[in-house]
């Protein structure tokens, strides 16, 4: 499954990898995103490589992808009532 975001007026894609984790008698599922995705440019495929480190450039892009490329994937696995995504 992927999801559309812009960054730095370009329309790039976020993947996403869903696991069902079982916790103290509960199933929550987690999701990974992923932009190291064919026909994205290398530094698109990088944003998601390490959670910290970069300069501003590097840094804002992430943040990009962690939060709208988020809420849109959640969106596109059908999570819509998700008030506060972590």
């Amino acid at each position: 499954m992927t999801a559309g975001l812009p960054i730095e007026e370009r329309a790039e894609r976020v993947g996403g990898w869903e696991y069902q984790v079982s916790a103290t008698g509960f199933v929550v599922p987690v999701i990974f995103l992923d932009t190291n995705l064919d026909g994205s440019s290398d530094f698109d495929r990088g944003l998601t490589t390490r959670r910290y480190g970069g300069d501003e450039r590097y840094r804002l892009a992430r943040e990009c992808v962690l939060g709208i490329g988020g809420v849109r994937m959640l969106r596109a696995l059908g999570y819509d009532g998700v008030e506060i995504p972590h």
